[in-house]
């Protein structure tokens, strides 16, 4: 049982990751977009 919630921790983990890094590329094209322009 616990080792079926560490793996489920660890797999929500991977999905903040993959969140934050979406969100940090959205960000920064945004920022980008707004300095070139």
């Amino acid at each position: 049982m616990a080792k079926g919630m560490k793996h489920q921790l660890k797999d929500d983990m991977r999905l903040v990751w993959l969140a934050g890094a979406l969100l940090a590329a959205y960000f920064a094209l945004n920022y980008l977009a707004r300095y070139l322009h």
